[in-house]
């Protein structure tokens, strides 16, 4: 149940039983779990959405500008991923009442974080213009940026709180108020967007804005129900924290290599955007769109991953070495399953998808053969998110790092620059460059995880 902790049985022996077992509870907490991160992504996507019907122009100012503070917003997940490890850990060995004091350190690290991430954001328009973005570009997109920023120590302070509740198994709560959220941001950016009355729309800056204060509505929501849900005092919530201290340098020396490795990844993304818009405003108002579509698949792989590195950990916390490798597997099989069937509404269904984002005629040509490439993209992607969240539960964070940086920076970035503007394929050989990049990512992580699911185990 949702307002009990989380009941840690032994799994059956073998067999038939054993694979039932592992299906069904990583099924029930990534269920929610991916529900909730599609949300996060569904916001966006009724940003997208809302701003091309605004213009193709305001689109690519919402693509440029979001990009960076998505990067930004990816490292602040992977800094706070201990919360969630050291919450599983932690309940697989029993220790409930040390549960709230992570939840606090995580709160504070995100809260400065956050603040670190918006000073960082008000200077974007220099960096589009370091980045050879034509100056219109640039304005545009630094305005965005500026709205994004108003919301990232929100967004951060509620990535601790719900990466605390899914390390207890208990999503629930988070997927309820993502629902809610998401038509908060649709109303509003129905006013910012377009203006109504004698308010005057601010176009793609309004989407932004938007999006900031849900977002702050977020962690206000979620933190109000973790003060009062049933069974609080188990977890300690309404107790002083106790060994704070040691808590947050286990929580600095797994965030820091992880949110590295977010940085990694995500910044490869932000530098094939500042590519696609070297391509021009319609090449960038596409890749939005596909990129739009594949990250919103990619949240799938992050409820799986996230349930998977719950899972791993729980076993991790009651040493059980069959089970760690029961539970990744298991969630590797089930990411590769549900992307398969996503890649291929994507291949067949391009045209309708395209629709929902412009309709313009010139971006409606370029979409429909990129979110064809984008559909094989998202497999591989899948898969290499899913195994990360598999070695994190181990507490294996520095060599997923280093394989991320191979696949993304040694492969994405040349093979895209190359097909892009020397073979002249525009945002299909960006697409390209991101899918061959993600299969090597993949196939080394699998080949990790295999390693790491063989050794003896330790908690943190």
């Amino acid at each position: 149940m949702e307002g009990q902790p989380a009941a840690q049985h032994p799994p059956p022996a073998a067999g038939w039983a054993l694979l039932r077992h592992h299906l069904g509870a990583t099924g029930r907490l990534a269920g929610p779990v991916m529900i909730a991160r599609s949300g996060a992504l569904i916001m966006i996507t009724s940003d997208v959405i809302m701003t091309g019907r605004a213009g193709a122009r305001e689109l690519a100012y919402y693509g440029l500008g979001f990009a960076p503070a998505q990067n930004l917003f990816v490292i602040g997940i992977g800094f706070l991923m201990g919360a969630m490890v050291l919450t599983a850990q932690a309940q697989g060995r029993g220790e409930l009442p040390a549960c709230a004091t992570i939840w606090y350190v995580a709160m504070l690290h995100g809260l400065l974080a956050g603040l670190g991430f918006m000073a960082l954001a008000l200077g974007g328009e220099w960096f589009f213009r370091v980045t050879g973005q034509a100056p219109d570009l640039a304005a545009g997109g630094a305005g965005v940026l500026r709205m994004m920023a108003l919301g990232l120590p929100g967004v951060m302070l509620y990535l601790a709180t719900a990466q605390f509740m899914d390390g207890l198994s208990r999503p629930k709560a988070n997927m309820v108020l993502m629902l809610f959220a998401n038509l908060i941001n649709i109303l509003l950016n129905w006013l910012l967007i377009y203006g109504h009355g004698d308010f005057r729309g601010m176009g793609a800056e309004g989407a932004a804005l938007a999006t900031s204060i849900t977002r702050w509505l977020m962690w206000i929501g979620l933190a109000g129900y973790v003060l009062l849900m049933p069974g609080a005092r188990r977890y300690g919530v309404l107790a002083a924290p106790r060994g704070a201290r040691e808590v947050s340098r286990k929580m600095i020396r797994m965030g820091l290599p992880v949110g590295l490795a977010h940085g990694l990844e995500a910044s490869a993304f932000t530098a094939i955007v500042i590519l696609a818009g070297r391509l021009g405003a319609l090449q960038l108002a596409t890749y939005q769109i596909a990129q739009n579509l594949f990250v919103n698949a990619y949240m799938l792989a992050i409820g799986l991953a996230t349930a998977t590195s719950v899972r791993v950990g729980n076993a991790v916390g009651r040493r059980e070495r069959n089970g760690v490798a029961w539970a990744g597997w298991t969630g590797l099989g089930m990411g590769a399953g549900v992307l398969l069937c996503v890649s291929a509404a994507y291949q067949v269904f391009a045209q309708p998808l395209a629709g929902f984002y412009s309709t313009h005629p010139s971006v409606l040509e370029l979409a429909y053969p990129a979110i064809a490439v984008a559909a094989y993209f998202v497999v591989a992607d899948g898969i290499q998110g899913v195994a990360v969240g598999a070695l994190r539960g181990t507490g294996d964070v520095w060599m997923p790092t280093m394989l991320v940086a191979c696949g993304f920076w040694g492969i994405s970035l040349p093979m895209g620059y190359v097909t892009a503007f020397n073979l002249g394929w525009g945002v299909d050989g960006l697409l390209w460059g991101l899918a061959a990049g993600a299969l090597a990512a993949a196939i080394l992580l699998l080949w990790r995880f295999a390693a790491v699911a063989r050794r003896e185990v330790a908690p943190l």
